[in-house]
């Protein structure tokens, strides 16, 4: 089981866990759209949210989902379907 969050580390885990919906909904809006500043704006966000919010259970259990145990890889698949994303639109 994940730590929630560690004592240290300043990272307030309910509000990762309150603003984690509205971005993923964001991403889903934005690459459903075809929207290419939404689509780099909300995978910024989401990126931002996973780093900062690294030691939350939520977090760890995302990238557990995805079939992730390593942070960087994790942010680096992030920003690896983004641009993919990006390319399909023709985004500039």
């Amino acid at each position: 089981m994940f730590a929630s969050c560690g004592d240290d580390d300043g990272v307030d885990c309910n509000r990762v866990i309150v603003e984690i919906g509205p971005i993923l909904e964001e991403m889903t809006e934005a690459i459903s759209s075809e929207d290419c500043a939404s689509i780099e704006s909300s995978y910024a966000d989401f990126i931002d949210l996973v780093q900062r919010g690294r030691s939350c259970s939520i977090i760890q259990e995302i990238m557990d989902d995805a079939g992730y145990d390593n942070i960087d890889d994790y942010i680096d698949s992030l920003e690896i379907t983004r641009d993919e994303y990006l390319a399909d639109f023709a985004c500039d």
